[in-house]
């Protein structure tokens, strides 16, 4: 986590296309788990998302120092295949990659589970998540290959507003940046923010970059903060949520995060951009358990200069 004293070239060409390589919180300057919106299997996606690249990350599975979830994300597309579980098994995670200007081709994905004496077809992906991850409240982990751990996002400067009804609309302004969500869900008795933040983040005391942030998500109080806390599932159905923000970042990361930690299929939502405006739309006849919608706006010309 430190700056190269000389430039390094981290892409490389082949045949199927460029490739260019990250090491861990590299990708947050051009990831650790943090709840809202920086959760690894979320951030990929959305990472792939935002800049329409094709993302293999592979992570290492020590659920209780914050680490866990590998993928293959594909631009548009999204996850090919994932998995996030905190079960002690490392995992093989294979798919099929469509090769830029070919026909499309089935992902035709698998997770093989590998142990010291086994290795097995994996399958139920998510059953192990817990309903809490964060340090702030349950301190460190016991068995570190099991128990997992997260930390929450610093979102002491950011303005939220309390989602109160099943039903309805909500805006919030920060530093010029204004968001609003538009929602219909079937009851409203977990705590639901929106929360926007529109300056500079400063991460661990010393890594500082600029963002725009639009976010609704589950929260719980702690002390005298409304939204401190980032509960891992959730019981709550939304059949519609909108929403929508006006940025100044030429990418913006969006992101649908289910209960249990899982990517909502991309197939019950969409995002969409003109000029400065940006936003989400989730439509999910049947309702879906949501935990966060989110869009992270990375305003890389206004980073401050980093300090070594």
């Amino acid at each position: 986590m430190d700056l190269p004293r000389e430039k390094q070239f981290y892409a490389f060409e082949t045949s199927f296309g460029v490739f260019a390589t990250f090491i861990s919180f590299d990708i947050a300057f051009r990831p650790m788990s943090k709840a809202p919106q920086s959760t690894s299997v979320q951030l990929w996606q959305s990472w792939a998302l935002g800049t329409n690249i094709t993302l293999l990350a592979a992570n290492v599975q020590i659920p209780g120092y914050m680490t866990l979830g590998s993928g293959i994300f594909h631009g548009q597309d999204g996850a090919l295949v994932y998995t996030f579980n905190p079960d002690g098994y490392s995992k093989l995670i294979v798919a099929n990659v469509p090769k830029h200007g070919a026909d499309p081709v089935e992902p035709e994905a698998s997770i093989t589970a590998i142990s010291e004496n086994d290795v097995w077809e994996w399958k139920g992906d998510g059953v192990d998540v817990p309903d809490v991850c964060s340090r702030t409240l349950l301190n460190d982990s016991l068995d570190i290959t099991r128990d997992y751990r997260c930390m929450e996002e610093n979102m002491t400067h950011y303005t939220f507003k309390k989602l109160t009804e099943p039903e309805g609309r909500v805006e919030a302004c920060n530093n010029g940046v204004c968001c609003f969500v538009e929602y219909v869900a079937d009851s409203m008795t977990e705590n639901f923010y929106l929360g926007v933040f529109n300056g500079t983040y400063n991460h661990f005391g010393r890594y500082s970059w600029c963002e725009e942030d639009c976010v609704l998500a589950r929260c719980d109080p702690l002390g005298d903060k409304p939204c401190a806390t980032f509960p891992m599932k959730s019981k709550t159905s939304f059949k519609h949520i909108h929403l929508k923000g006006n940025f100044s970042s030429e990418i913006v990361y969006p992101s649908v995060l289910q209960s249990g930690m899982r990517l909502s299929p991309r197939s019950v939502w969409d995002h969409h951009h003109h000029d400065n405006k940006r936003d989400i739309h989730v439509d999910a006849t049947e309702g879906e358990e949501i935990l966060v919608v989110g869009m992270k706006g990375r305003c890389y010309d206004r980073d401050p200069p980093y300090i070594r």
